[in-house]
């Protein structure tokens, strides 16, 4: 099999169906992956959302499928425009763009339409993540040659900036990589941002530590989907129902990108840039599904999103 023609093939598959950006690298472990992992957990920077019960799940992809040889990696970006925030209001993440369709929703397809692909023309078996996943994303995208990693932890993409999804294929189809592992990736900072310290100057709780890394339990992106949050964390939500795009809105690489994205093809605007604190409240379980059910918020329920909402709403009460 010549792997180097197989890869393109894939990527004129992928292409057709509308996805900018295709990355491919070996499915090997990644055990500097697994060292940092373990410092955040020591310092306390790590959040729910990176625990497991075994650490080596995180980090050893053959674990999840037999036979593991490669991961065959998407970049889907979107558009991104910031708005001014009322007073009194809720902050959506992606209410901000034009392209606001739960990017699971958006991104899964395409990966189950390329790993129907591959299973149809070599036999290949292959396990589909997007943001749902043992893994950390940016790692395998990092390893795939999508791009190098920021002060901010975002993957900073050549042509994107920090505006695009993440969705990969676990194969056991073996195939060439497109770059080097995570242990290049800290090299990024000196020369991808250098001297910048934008994004840390922008995060309204001094979540961003500059190392490529981020204090999760001060990230307004991860407490606004925390289940329990204690009376300081409360203090930091900053007027925000779901996620956080501060330090992505503030970043030099998001501004340069902006013609490429600009050129996309406007998607369905699917709520209001903001949304009153109390509508949300006064809403039933459907009431919040059909407002925010197609979006990345709709995921975390009528709980928690009312929790955010209620905190902004006393602060004004």
């Amino acid at each position: 099999m010549n792997r180097e023609k197989v890869k393109n093939e894939i990527r004129q598959y992928a292409e057709s169906l509308a996805v900018c950006d295709t990355g491919f690298c070996h499915a090997g472990p990644f055990p500097f992956v697994e060292g940092i992992y373990r410092h955040r957990a020591v310092e306390g920077y790590a959040c729910d959302f990176e625990q497991m019960e075994n650490p080596l799940d995180k980090t050893e992809p053959a674990r999840h499928l037999a036979g593991a040889k490669s991961f065959i990696v998407l970049a889907v970006p979107y558009r991104m425009v910031q708005s001014s925030k009322p007073k009194g209001t809720v902050a959506v993440k992606m209410a901000y763009g034009t392209n606001m369709l739960d990017y699971h929703q958006m991104v899964m397809p395409l990966l189950k339409e390329i790993g129907s692909y591959i299973e149809d023309a070599h036999g290949a078996s292959w396990k589909a993540y997007c943001d749902i996943s043992p893994f950390s994303d940016r790692s395998i995208a990092r390893r795939a040659g999508l791009g190098q990693i920021g002060k901010n932890s975002y993957l900073i993409h050549p042509r994107f900036g920090l505006s695009f999804f993440i969705g990969y294929l676990l194969t056991d189809l073996e195939l060439t990589e497109d770059a080097g592992d995570m242990e290049q990736a800290f090299a990024d900072l000196d020369t991808l941002c250098g001297t910048c310290t934008i994004c840390r100057k922008s995060c309204p709780n001094g979540a961003i530590l500059g190392d490529g890394q981020i204090n999760a339990n001060r990230c307004i992106s991860y407490l606004t989907q925390a289940k329990e949050l204690d009376d300081s964390q409360k203090t930091m939500l900053n007027g925000h129902l779901y996620g956080c795009d501060i330090c992505h809105l503030a970043c030099p690489y998001h501004r340069k990108s902006e013609l490429v994205l600009n050129a996309l093809e406007a998607s369905e605007s699917l709520v209001p840039d903001y949304i009153e604190a109390e509508k949300l409240l006064d809403l039933s379980s459907k009431g919040v599904k059909d407002l925010l059910g197609r979006t990345a918020a709709g995921w975390r329920g009528r709980k928690i999103l009312q929790r955010n909402a209620e905190i902004e709403h006393n602060k004004w009460n």
